[in-house]
This record gives structure tokens, C-alpha cells and sequence, in this order.
């Protein structure tokens, strides 16, 4: 879709009914009597139908995401539904379509929790009812339409990419971003924020739910007494509502198609903005993340185009643009230093303590590089017999055998590094067959976003 466009060009709804794979996403808490069993039990169930996705199981239940051909889809929920005991009866499936599978392969994973809390210590197995109540998408609707910014907070659970691209909006209020990287990090930011909910009527939602359970019943925890919650998450109230509803934007999903518009097919708002412009703009494209955290990042094409460097910054880390480069050696000497010596200002402004760790050590590991490069150029000068000062502030490079002008190439991928490559090589673009390690060296100043629990709703 084009910058500044108010409306998107696709029509999500109508590619949705005419694809051929159907993707569900689900979850339950529920005690697992034998994790180990039910593991082995979806290894197999999958494999023999041709599934894809992912499938996280612990003491506490499940949650997954999976695609497939929709009779094959059919013979996996009903599988599951009559599993040992019935214990997954009354699951509630979310549905939506796509022209291929939206997963690069089949991952069945056991873990200590199927999505991570942060340390919340909340188990919905062990204390079920101990969350918000579940309000149908229809009564969902109808506390937002009654609603006002005096009695009513409406609280987005996800994370701040996924906020960008689409939140709830009704004409008295607008859904509170949290500004999470990772939900994780919700806990603390419910912590910081609780005291102000305990007098309000507080409505949560994140993509499908799941996300709900926990936060809602540590708001409770925390002293909040009317904390309600969306059944099924915006999965389901885009079923039901489209874009006639209060939902605006688009749903990011973590697959392939990383955001779904109105399932019913009518036009839908562009409720994202470029991060450097700020037209309108929600795409998100594999290879635009944060040099220095990695973090999906909405740059619009023209941006992408003419800033000169290529490499970009959250608004984390905003106040890094123009002197943190992961790619160096596009740099001559000059340039280097005159970039080591910004990042020392920098760091020389960040306070002491606990609270600043991460930052002073991220700008102390990036001037550390700096220094190491041109400690490198400086000895394959000394040992050619050249010096390592034929480069101007302009950025042009002599070399000594010839002279030729300094051209800022544009960077290889910022996750594997190589030349060419999209960003298709990271995170649910590209399933398990990674061609990239992580490169501790550029450890950002906030956590990375975990590789672990990646299935949500």
C-alpha cells in the first residue's frame, strides 16, 4: 500500500476466502497429566496430516498456532477434542485462511509455561476464574460503546509492533499501549501502572486471548476490581464486527502474513505511521528492524529509499541515529572516530546504577568495535608502508595506489549478515532452518525478543 493512503489497497477479506490453506490458532489451561505423552501424541497427530506451525504444551495446557488443509484441519481439532479424558473439550478454535502455509515448518515443543509471564506466578490451571471476565466480542462491544475516559480503560496486552499496526479506538477512548518489546514485560509495567485501575472499569484484549488470562488476573492480584477481558481475543471480534467495529487497523499474527484485515472483506483503516516520516504505513518488511535491537520496525518505502545510511533505529534508541552502525567497514577512518567520539558523549550522559547497566555497556561494546576496526586498518596500512589517513570528512577514500570516491554502499542483512539477503531469514519468516547465530557482540541495551514461546494469541 502506498504512504499517506488513509485506506489500505488489498481487500484482506476477499484474499482470505479464496485461499486454500486454513490456519487455526488455539489455546486451553488445562492441568497435562503426562506433558511428555501429549508431546509425542501432537508430534505424530501433525506429521501424519501434513501440518505446519507451532505447538507449545506444559503442566498448564496448551497453545498453539497451525496450518493446513482445512479437511486435514478438521480431523486434527476433532483428534484433539476427544484426546484421553476430553481434557481439551469446549476448546475455542480461531480460524482464518491463507493462499500458502504461513509457517516454515512443524515445531512441538514442551515448556515450563505456554506463554511467558514475566514472573507473574500466575497459573489460570491451578486457579481457574482467577482472571477478568470473559466478555463475548458482542458484550465486548457494547462496554466499549458505553464507556468513558472517567469510569473506562481499555488495555492492549500485546506489544508495541503489534499496536502500531491496529488497537481498539472508540470515539471516547483509545486503547492504552503499555510500549512492551516482549510481553514479559507486562508485569512491570502493570506494577508501575497498577494504582491507577483499581477505581476503573478495565477492559483488556490482546490477539487471541491467551495473553488475557494472566494479565488479567495479575491486575486483579494487584488490586483491580472490574477487570474484564475479550473471549477469543480480535481474532474473534473481527469475525464478528470487521471493520464496522471499534477495532481499527489490521491484527498482526505471528506467521508469514504477519497482519490480517477485515475478514468480512470491507476496507480497512491504516492506523500505522512510517517511524521517520510518519505517513500512514503498516507494513512490516522483514529486513527493516533496529540495528541495535532488532525489533520490527515500520519504515514506508520512500524513506526506505532515500535515507543514506539504510540502517535504522527504534524509538528506543532514537537518540543513536547517525552514530550506531552495525555495519562499519561502509565508514572511512574519519567518520569512525568522529562516531566514537558522539558515543562517548553519550555514554558520558547516561547515569550510574543498576537502571543504566544495559545502556552504558551497549555504547561501551559499540565504541570498543569502532576502536577495533580502526586499529585493524591501522595496522594493514603500517604494514603496507601506507597511512591510514586518506580519508576526508566528505567521505572520500584514497587509496594509495589509486584514488577513487568513498560510496556508502548499502549493509547486508542485519541478522545473518550477507549480502542480498531480504530478512526472510529470521524469526517466523523462517522457521527452525535459520541461516544465522546470533551476534552477541551487539547485545542491544533491552532484552532481545525471546526465541522461546513464540507462538501467541
Amino acid at each position: 500500500m502506498s504512504t499517506g493512503d488513509k485506506k489500505s489497497n488489498e481487500d484482506p477479506g476477499e484474499t482470505q476466502r479464496s485461499e486454500k490453506y486454513e490456519v487455526i490458532l488455539f489455546y486451553k489451561y488445562v492441568l497435562i497429566p503426562d506433558v511428555k505423552k501429549l508431546v509425542d501424541h501432537q508430534k505424530d497427530l501433525c506429521r501424519d496430516l501434513g501440518l505446519l506451525g507451532r505447538v507449545l504444551i506444559g503442566p498448564e495446557g496448551v497453545n498453539g498456532t497451525l496450518s493446513g488443509e482445512k479437511a486435514k484441519i478438521e480431523r486434527y481439532t476433532k483428534a484433539v477434542e476427544s484426546y484421553e479424558g476430553k481434557i481439551f473439550d469446549g476448546i475455542q478454535w480461531k480460524t482464518s485462511t491463507s493462499g500458502t502455509h504461513p509457517f516454515a515448518d512443524l515445531q512441538i515443543k514442551q515448556v515450563k509455561e505456554i506463554v511467558s509471564s514475566g514472573g507473574m506466578n500466575i497459573n489460570p490451571a491451578h486457579n481457574p476464574g482467577s482472571g477478568g471476565v470473559h466478555l463475548s466480542p458482542r458484550s465486548f462491544h457494547k462496554a466499549l460503546a458505553e464507556g468513558s475516559r472517567e469510569d473506562t480503560v481499555i488495555i492492549d496486552v500485546r506489544n508495541r509492533w503489534e499496536y502500531a499496526l491496529g488497537h481498539f479506538k472508540t470515539k471516547n477512548i483509545t486503547a492504552v499501549d503499555p510500549d512492551t518489546k516482549t510481553y514479559s514485560e507486562f508485569k512491570q509495567w502493570i506494577d508501575r501502572q497498577a494504582e491507577t485501575f483499581k477505581s476503573k472499569k478495565v477492559l483488556m484484549y490482546c490477539t487471541g486471548g491467551i495473553r488475557c488470562e494472566t494479565a488479567s488476573a495479575y491486575l486483579k492480584l494487584k488490586g483491580a476490581k472490574n477487570v474484564s477481558q475479550l473471549q477469543g481475543g480480535i481474532h474473534k471480534y473481527l469475525d464478528e464486527f470487521g471493520s464496522e467495529g471499534f477495532f481499527k487497523g489490521k491484527n498482526f499474527v505471528f506467521d508469514k502474513r504477519v497482519a490480517l484485515g477485515d475478514p468480512k472483506g470491507g476496507k480497512t483503516d491504516v492506523v500505522g505511521a512510517c517511524a521517520l516520516c510518519r505517513e500512514a504505513y503498516d507494513v512490516f518488511n522483514p529486513g527493516i528492524v533496529c540495528t541495535v535491537c532488532r525489533d520490527p520496525m515500520l519504515i514506508c518505502e520512500s524513506c526506505q529509499k532515500t535515507d543514506p545510511f539504510k540502517e535504522w533505529h527504534c524509538r528506543d534508541h532514537e537518540s543513536l541515529r547517525g552514530v550506531y552502525f552495525t555495519f562499519l567497514d561502509r565508514f572511512p577512518s574519519d567518520q569512525l572516530n568522529l562516531q566514537a567520539k558522539k558515543l562517548q558523549e553519550l555514554w558520558n550522559k547516561i547515569g550510574v546504577g543498576k537502571k543504566y547497566r544495559n545502556k552504558r555497556r551497549t555504547l561501551k561494546r559499540q565504541i570498543e568495535k569502532i576502536h577495533q576496526v580502526l586499529k585493524t586498518r591501522e595496522s594493514v596500512s603500517s604494514s603496507n608502508g601506507e597511512s591510514n589517513s586518506n580519508q576526508d570528512s566528505k567521505g572520500t577514500c584514497l587509496d594509495s595506489s589509486k584514488s577513487r570516491s568513498f560510496v556508502l554502499r548499502d549493509p547486508p542483512c542485519r541478522t545473518c549478515g550477507k549480502e542480498g539477503c531480504n530478512g526472510q531469514c529470521w524469526g517466523f519468516w523462517a522457521g527452525k532452518n535459520r541461516s544465522w547465530k546470533r551476534r552477541e557482540e551487539n547485545e542491544a541495551d533491552s532484552p532481545q525478543p525471546s526465541k522461546k514461546n513464540k507462538t501467541r494469541s
